[in-house]
């Protein structure tokens, strides 16, 4: 077994609660709740092994890992957008927030005290004391101790009366004080602070359906009102939302701490985990290639090029990310070309955020002939800018997606020599199944080729983007129909026991 102090990885569900206390501004997130909610995933890890009700709690956070991601993504829309349609986005994001978030904390506090009962591990069922609280209970100790030498000096007894409940009321303190919040209280608390950020978070845009009502103009003293009372809510709902996070994080954090602390525990489930899934090889390979798979049906889809109002609402930015999620999970099997996949998919990221702003830009200011700022010269500039930029993310698109071909490739072969023999002994045909992989796992490199190809025909065919979505559809197909042959012939029987 190795030795750390951590051996469950906890710890790194104690940082991702760092994402999660600060309230939002609408659906915009300073600290984004994505990273925080992958983080405790990751950290969950080793104990979801061991436990169903943690398992089905870590299901649901990656759920929320997504949804947070298209909630940032989705902050491009309020560029230019309405009061009606910030109020739609964060309504709809925050429903689907509860959810998914109110029952994961449920089993995710139900998981944990289970394995307490049957593990001997005390640290689960309560929080545990702040340093604040016990100083300030050592110091009313040390003024209760001292109480009855002062009993003894005294002589009137209206004043050692006094004494006698100032005595009790010290002891009814540091009993309160010293009580322990328990798990339940804790989750109920996670709950009430996740309902209050969410309210936090709707309440203030409802100011602004004042000014879309059935009447066709506002007035200027309706309008200021309505502003006035949106500071106000904003005002109100960051300082709530603010202290009662604060309050649940440092809650959360040292029970977190509490467990990782309580070695016994811990030591006894990792050893567990150590003994019935770590040692199966086969079984992490093929659960692992399972989100690796849906993660790259999913990159396909995301390469369809959709243009709306002159803005592609499936920006390249979607794809560099879950590229960047499968080279995370397939970097042992090839860590230089994962690293350099990494580096070209971020670099990628960024000049698909730089041209979503020039895509904006453009068609706020001079897509519309009755607004061209600068004139057609200028806006003829801007629209160059345009091009130079998405022949760059296409070129960009290329490197990454033959790099995640090359590892991919590479990790499935890694992956076959670790099945087991055949139940039948007929010899399996790796050669064959590589070959048939071959064409799906460079597809992705093809078909943003063939949208190079399309960025020069654009301006003569208007409806590229139907051709665009026939490549893309094809391309989806294919890396389907590679996930049902892989997991079939490869991956279930990988989780047969050897």
């Amino acid at each position: 077994m190795k030795k750390h102090n951590d051996s469950l990885r906890l710890g790194l569900v104690a940082l991702g609660a760092v994402f999660l206390f600060n309230p939002t501004i609408n659906i915009v997130d300073l600290l984004p709740d994505f990273i925080g909610f992958w983080l405790i995933a990751k950290g969950l890890t080793y104990t979801a092994y061991v436990s169903e009700t943690v398992a089905m709690a870590k299901k649901s956070i990656v759920y929320l890992a997504f949804i947070e991601a298209a909630k940032l993504l989705s902050c491009a829309l309020l560029v230019g957008g309405n009061g009606t349609n910030v109020v739609l986005l964060t309504f709809c994001f925050t429903v689907v927030e509860a959810i998914l978030f109110i029952p994961a904390v449920d089993k995710l506090f139900e998981g944990l005290a289970s394995l307490g009962v049957r593990h001997a591990g005390k640290a689960v069922f309560s929080v545990p004391l702040s340093s604040y609280r016990i100083k300030k209970a050592e110091v009313l100790t040390e003024k209760l101790n001292a109480l009855p030498e002062e009993y003894k000096k005294e002589c009137n007894e209206k004043a050692r009366k006094n004494i006698s409940k100032k005595a009790k009321r010290l002891s009814r303190r540091i009993n309160r004080i010293k009580t322990e919040k328990t798990v339940d209280a804790l989750k109920l608390f996670t709950i009430i602070a996740f309902l209050i950020r969410a309210l936090g978070a709707i309440i203030p845009v409802l100011p602004n359906l004042m000014m879309y009502g059935d009447t066709l103009f506002v007035s200027a003293a309706e309008l200021a009102r309505a502003n006035l009372t949106q500071v106000l809510s904003y005002l109100i709902a960051w300082t709530a939302g603010l202290i009662v996070g604060i309050k649940w994080l440092l809650d959360f954090r040292r029970y977190i701490n509490g467990i990782i602390l309580d070695t016994g525990y811990t030591d006894t489930i990792y050893k567990k985990c150590e003994a019935e899934v770590l040692c199966d090889k086969g079984r992490l390979c093929a659960d692992m290639m399972k989100k690796v798979l849906i993660i790259l049906c999913t990159a396909a889809v995301s390469t369809f090029v959709f243009p709306v109002d002159f803005i592609n609402v499936t920006p390249n930015l979607i794809t560099a990310g879950l590229f960047i999620a499968v080279f995370i999970y397939l970097f042992d099997y090839s860590k230089k070309l994962a690293i350099a996949g990494m580096a070209s998919s971020l670099v990628w990221a960024v000049f698909s955020a730089i041209g979503i702003c020039l895509q904006y830009n453009f068609r706020e200011n001079h897509y519309r002939p009755s607004i061209v700022v600068g004139g057609p010269a200028y806006a003829q500039k801007l629209y160059l800018e345009m091009e130079i930029f998405s022949y760059i993310e296409a070129g960009l698109f290329l490197i990454s997606a033959f790099i995640i071909a090359r590892v991919f490739l590479t990790s499935v072969r890694a992956q076959i020599k670790m099945m087991p023999p055949r139940q039948d002994g007929l010899p399996r045909n790796e050669k064959k199944l590589l070959a048939c992989l071959k064409p799906v796992a460079y597809s992705g490199g093809v078909v943003i080729l063939f949208n190079c190809v399309l960025t020069f025909v654009t301006k003569w065919i208007q409806s590229a983007w139907i051709i665009n979505g026939i490549a893309v559809i094809t391309l989806t197909v294919f890396a389907i129909r590679a996930y049902y042959s892989l997991w079939d012939n490869v991956y279930v029987p990988m989780k047969r026991k050897f």
